[in-house]
């Protein structure tokens, strides 16, 4: 009984204690709900509208993918047989066929493109051809991967010419063809969504553009279809996009709409395939806003409409610097005047240096255009980027740089000859305006800078030109510029005809390797002048302060060197050391040289520093912004990666080549020999005539020591990656028991 008076008033302090422990959680809840409403949603810096398919609201129909011909085989005629079909000019498709054995056919398969009154007399059936076939030639089908029954597949893609209205498959073997198929491409771009019911509805399409022509990435807008897409409105948010015409003959007039909440933003009639027609649109409403947007489409006349949506996006005001990088392609430093040559080649370049900042060792991570720019754009070795070899695309789970930037909200766009290159890599830029002929570079650079500058000076922008000048064939605009008395058969240009008969240095004498040395320098002269007009229309835009300039060569040239006449693609400093420039003025120091060893890996993450975007995360490239005013970085090797066997490490000057026994490199049609180890020091022996490996052996078994972890580095990203690495554990293991590695220590990967 005694303890019952105490037990009560403690029960009443509990029940008070949890009471206030409730009341203070439901304030709490009722607070942070009240926070979160009146808390505005985040908003993108950028949204491309091609990469939200997944979280549309609203979407139409893709359309179907039309068939233009299904046969089976045997083919009729014992020697050539010919299958003709029917396609829409302009408009891409795909040819392939499906052979009855495993082994090649005796000849390759070809597709020509017929005119009317061709097409009319061979008719709509196979038949047997007798002598030449007729139509001019379109291509050979490519021989891809085996079918699943082990078959072999050959197909094409293409597209007819103007002036011509059918296509025909030629069959040197018609008794080897199983079954044959036409349908019309989709051309998604690589980063298109994987999943089957979205991924027709994304295309990549060109236009002829006043300068070439204009690849971007569209929406595919059929008639009666919509788009909705839930969005927030960013600050002084704009929707950007284009309206045009899928290609092809029937193309019909189309009606585009736009609304954001119902409101119209956009409503106009397109009856023009042959461009691009531009739309900027102020977003009205209160940042943070959320609302929905629908862009639809309808037949504006009796056709079927097939209009497109080009690379719409969302896009605010952005306080951040543009971003121009210019890429010399085989432009060698110690062929240029801004780095001491005796030839006026660079002017220009020299007032680029003059204003920012020159680096003079620089290295390439690659011999090749396809792989240096790789490398250069994902900011990783070629190892871990995945291409090693021309072709090869780039993963398309991997960021490149303009991706990253346009993440950050920049707009971007690639120019001038960029027709070598495949569309697959442009079409990572919302604009890719590409040159159809060489002979265009002068003027289509001249005619392209300006309009590139004036995007550059309007908003933050991101902007590559590519530079072919110095690249064989060589056409310089003064064959005579540097050797005025030469007279014989190179007097103006070196062919591509020459350069296979002359590949090898042996085939010419001292006075024509001499002119061809000539004509090198001029066409890098006329590179340059066009980086001086480059330079001169960004100064007319006011774009100048307002841009990070970046310059660089993709790889050197051998210029009668090593046994080559003019050539790339092998381990040689020649080819490897490349020009390198950066430029702010406002904010970094002009006149300025950077000694330490870079690399062209660490563009992408220099520039998204000074651009203030954050890096992704185990690049091979690291930001030198710290050096760009005179501050200090730890000295770390340069690695590079000739023809996928052949690796190469720098420290310092000191040059380290290895490559597995018995390797062989190729170039061109000219095979050659490469050092399973060699060593160099490229200070004292820029020719790389004196290896050291023989005459210093310590030396040389240090570097190898200090390269093999970055070998082996290399070749399990490549295991990770599903590759077979080009130099493998076995390779290691030989050059192991040859003496020129050291074995790892135990329990090192």
């Amino acid at each position: 009984m005694s303890e019952a008076p105490r037990i009560v008033p403690l029960l009443h302090r509990t029940a008070r204690t949890v009471l206030l422990g409730a009341l203070l959680a439901v304030a709490l809840a009722v607070l942070l709900a009240s926070s979160r409403r009146e808390r505005p949603p985040a908003w993108k810096p950028a949204v491309r509208l091609t990469h939200e398919l997944s979280s549309a609201v609203e979407l139409p129909s893709a359309p179907p993918v039309r068939r233009l011909l299904a046969l089976e085989g045997p083919l009729l005629g014992s020697a050539f047989a010919g299958v003709p079909f029917r396609a829409e000019v302009g408009r891409p498709f795909i040819v392939r066929v499906r052979l009855a054995g495993r082994d090649d056919p005796r000849q390759p398969i070809q597709l020509r493109g017929l005119r009317p009154e061709e097409a009319l007399r061979f008719g709509d059936r196979q038949r047997a051809i007798q002598g030449t076939p007729p139509g001019a030639l379109l291509g050979a089908l490519v021989r891809s991967a085996p079918a699943p029954s082990g078959r072999l597949v050959a197909q094409r893609f293409d597209r007819l010419r103007p002036g011509q209205s059918a296509a025909l498959i030629v069959f040197p073997d018609p008794g080897a063809v199983e079954d044959v198929e036409v349908i019309e491409a989709e051309t998604p771009p690589p980063t298109a969504t994987s999943h089957p019911s979205l991924r027709p509805l994304v295309r990549q399409l060109p236009r002829p553009s006043p300068t070439g022509v204009s690849w971007r990435e569209c929406l595919v807008a059929p008639g009666g279809g919509r788009y909705g897409f839930e969005v927030v409105l960013p600050p002084d948010g704009e929707l950007r996009l284009a309206t045009s015409l899928e290609p092809g003959e029937r193309a019909a007039a189309t009606r585009f709409v736009a609304r954001l909440d119902g409101q119209v933003l956009l409503d106009e009639v397109v009856a023009d395939v042959r461009e691009w027609h531009e739309h900027r649109i102020a977003l009205p409403g209160p940042p943070g806003k959320r609302a929905r947007l629908q862009l639809e489409t309808t037949a504006a006349a009796g056709e079927p409409a097939r209009g497109v949506w080009a690379n719409p996006r969302i896009v605010q005001k952005l306080d951040k610097p543009s971003i121009l990088l210019v890429t010399l392609d085989a432009v060698r430093p110690d062929h240029l005047s801004a780095y001491g040559y005796r030839r006026d080649t660079s002017p220009a370049l020299e007032r680029v240096a003059a204003a920012g900042v020159k680096f003079l060792r620089a290295t390439a991570q690659g011999g090749s255009t396809w792989q240096s720019i790789s490398s250069l754009f994902s900011g990783l070795q070629p190892a871990r980027s995945g291409v090693r070899s021309q072709g090869e695309r780039l993963p398309t789970d991997l960021r490149l740089m303009s991706e990253l930037l346009a993440d950050a909200g920049y707009d971007t766009i690639a120019g001038s000859d960029l027709a070598a290159f495949s569309p697959v890599l442009l079409g990572r830029f919302d604009d890719a305006d590409t040159l159809v002929e060489a002979s265009q570079l002068s003027s289509g650079v001249e005619a392209q800078a300006p309009a590139i500058a004036r995007r550059l000076a309007e908003r933050p922008t991101f902007a590559w030109i590519h530079l072919e000048n110095a690249h064989y064939p060589l056409h310089p605009s003064q064959p005579l510029r540097y050797d005025a008395t030469y007279d014989g058969r190179f007097k103006t240009e070196y062919s591509l005809d020459d350069h296979q008969a002359t590949q090898l240095a042996s085939a010419l004498g001292e006075h024509e390797l001499a002119h061809v040395a000539a004509l090198y320098d001029s066409a890098v002269r006329d590179a340059d002048d066009l980086v001086r007009k480059i330079l001169s229309a960004l100064d007319a835009a006011h774009a100048v302060e307002k841009t990070i300039l970046i310059i660089a060569a993709d790889h050197g040239e051998m210029v009668a060197e090593h046994g080559f006449t003019l050539d790339h693609g092998a381990p040689w400093d020649s080819v490897l050391h490349v020009p390198l420039f950066l430029a702010w003025p406002g904010h970094i120091g002009g006149g300025r040289t950077v000694e330490q060893r870079v690399q062209l890996v660490d563009v992408l993450p220099t520039a998204l520093a000074l651009a203030g975007v954050r890096a992704p995360a185990r690049l091979d490239g690291r930001d030198l912004s710290s050096l760009l005013n005179g501050g200090a970085l730890a000295e770390v090797p340069a690695y590079a990666e000739v023809a996928r066997k052949i690796h190469v490490q720098y420290r310092g000057d000191e040059k380290l080549i290895v490559s597995p026994p018995g390797a062989r490199d190729r170039i061109g049609g000219v095979e050659f020999a490469v050092p399973q180890r060699a060593l160099f020091d490229v200070s004292k022996d820029p020719g790389e005539l004196d290896d050291l490996a023989a005459r210093d052996p310590r030396r040389a078994q240090e570097a190898m020591d200090a390269f093999l972890p970055e070998l082996r580095r290399q070749r399990e990203s490549a295991q990770e990656s599903g590759e077979a690495p080009a130099l493998g554990q076995a390779a290691l293991e030989a050059l192991q028991q040859a003496g020129y590695l050291a074995a790892a220590p135990r329990g090192h990967r």
